[in-house]
């Protein structure tokens, strides 16, 4: 484990630091529950909100360390998977907790109980679980998955089983059927006929609120609701494979179609941006989307770059990085293997791999996938735009980091309180984005507190 990495890093979703253990357990033990509720993580003692390090006393660590360890397992159940080691940086001593994803969730504090005690990890701050993502959660702890639940909202009809084969038997070229249905657990087969799940409501189309793909072209580069400001919108209805087809050709009709002739008369056209990375990018926001959540998904289109918005964090414990490694951790498991039979995904970890490459075969900038509030966000460049972030190749930024050169980018005059209020981040974690955005010589304060403004560079 390198410290050094993780306190240059900052505060995140998954890393939080304090000075000491602090006399209210509630102030960390929250946290260990967001984490095990999440994607697992570190908090540091003896280091500051500034990345100072200041230590533990020596003769006090192994009783700290017993008392962290009490405490857990009498505040918090199910008790959290956890483990403590001591590190020396600067000839001091600090204790890092490492917290991993539960198995058991929901996780929550005993003192506050079910409904108000579970907490999840949103913007680097440990907040109260909402209704929803305590069902998800309850549901993951369960092994159960929400596109297995029986649906009561819809009925079977053999009208409509037939459309759905068809459809399904013609997008993957092979024979589906009802027994299809049913092996995957679509249907569920009674004495009395057929159960209907939330797969099949999702097949069926037109069930759930807000289960739809709404899509926009923007001019410009930033999101404005204004109606002058729509270039193009749609809102993709029906059944939940013929959303992807209608978001996916909408993407198509408004992006360029370039021509190019080869080997002497011949003319070849291409699209700007890969459409088999279009397509994936789509479809990987269907079938990993939280359908509990009552927004939709968002396709947006700017000036440069594509944006797709998904609701629901990673799912079962994933991070950004095992994901861009291969990992998978399936949302929405029948639906997946209901694409997989018709053809219409590669899956989550071969999916992610086949964007990179095709976006490197056409010589765009690497997307960006990224936790964004409770959401899941994929970002494609397009093609011969200028890049204009005035960031470097070689400058990486956290997800913290350039949410804060973002806002400052757009918000020169406004102040750190603000920006923190925005972003919704603690101000400690908008100073330390600050500092190390200084450090990059990306951002510069001009003037006095008040008057001034801020220069991004």
């Amino acid at each position: 484990m390198n410290l050094d990495s993780i306190i240059s890093a900052g505060e995140s979703d998954m890393v939080e630091f304090k000075e000491m253990v602090p006399p209210d357990s509630k102030k960390y033990v929250k946290t260990v529950v967001a984490f095990s509720n999440g994607s697992g993580g570190r908090i540091v003692f003896g280091v500051d909100d500034d990345y100072n390090i200041l230590g533990i006393n020596p003769d006090s660590v192994s009783r700290i360390k017993d008392q962290i360890a009490d405490t857990i397992t009498s505040l918090c159940a199910p008790t959290p998977r956890f483990d403590m080691q001591t590190v020396t940086l600067e000839d001091k001593i600090v204790i890092i907790l490492e917290i991993f994803p539960g198995p058991d969730r929901p996780y929550y504090l005993t003192s506050e109980g079910y409904n108000k005690g579970v907490y999840v990890r949103l913007a680097g701050i440990s907040k109260p679980a909402d209704e929803r993502t305590r069902k998800e959660l309850q549901l993951e702890g369960r092994k159960e998955s929400f596109d297995s639940q029986t649906n009561f909202n819809c009925t079977v009809e053999a009208e409509d089983v037939e459309r759905i084969c068809r459809d399904l038997s013609e997008m993957s070229g092979r024979e589906v059927t009802i027994q299809n249905l049913i092996n995957e657990h679509v249907l569920i087969k009674k004495s009395s006929g057929y159960s209907p799940t939330n797969a099949y409501a999702l097949l069926l189309g037109n069930v759930f609120i807000n289960t739809t793909i709404r899509c926009a072209m923007f001019k410009g580069k930033e999101k404005n609701l204004d109606k002058t400001m729509f270039l193009d919108r749609r809102e993709c209805e029906g059944p939940i494979y013929k959303q992807i087809e209608d978001a996916y050709a909408f993407v198509l009709k408004n992006i360029r179609l370039e021509s190019y002739t080869t080997e002497g008369i011949t003319r070849r056209d291409v699209y700007e941006m890969p459409p088999k990375a279009i397509r994936e990018i789509i479809t990987n926001a269907a079938l990993h989307c939280s359908y509990q959540s009552t927004n939709p998904i968002y396709v947006a289109l700017y000036e440069d770059r594509l944006e797709v918005i998904s609701p629901g964090k990673l799912f079962g414990g994933l991070t950004i990085d095992s994901v861009m490694s291969g990992a998978t951790a399936r949302r929405n498991p029948i639906l997946s293997r209901i694409f997989a039979l018709a053809d219409i995904s590669e899956g989550w970890g071969r999916g992610i791999k086949g964007i990179l490459e095709e976006c490197q075969t056409y010589g765009l900038k690497e997307p960006v996938f990224e936790e964004w509030a409770t959401n899941f966000r994929v970002t494609m460049y397009r093609k011969n735009v200028p890049n204009t972030d005035n960031v470097s190749s070689g400058t990486q930024l956290s997800s913290t980091e350039s949410a804060v050169y973002d806002y400052f980018t757009m918000n020169p005059e406004k102040s750190r309180s603000d920006a923190a209020e925005a972003l919704s981040l603690s101000l400690a974690t908008i100073r330390n984005a600050i500092k190390s955005l200084k450090d990059k010589g990306l951002i510069a304060r001009e003037g006095g507190t008040g008057k001034g403004r801020w220069i991004v560079k």
